[in-house]
């Protein structure tokens, strides 16, 4: 059961963090997350209690998993992206 919900977890998070690269932070939304998921919007707030919820977990989760050079490249990414938008 404990497996199945990380799962879950780090499947939204995966989602979450290819809206929030390919849309912006800002233009994302919880039902757009939920889309791309293929699961249903109240899910997501099972997991995660907003949109800014998720992306703290997101942001401590990379923190703790990447390598100094691999956070700068995905802020160097997202900052691309955001101004060619």
């Amino acid at each position: 059961n404990k497996l199945i919900r990380e799962e879950k977890r780090s499947h939204i998070l995966k989602v979450a963090l290819n809206v929030f690269g390919d849309e912006g932070y800002h233009a994302s939304s919880i039902n757009r997350i939920a889309k791309k998921a293929e699961i249903s919007k109240g899910l997501i707030y099972t997991y995660f209690e907003s949109k800014e919820d998720l992306n703290k977990y997101r942001n401590n989760k990379e923190h703790a998993e990447k390598k100094p050079h691999e956070f700068i490249a995905i802020t160097v990414k997202e900052i691309l992206k955001g101004l060619y938008k």
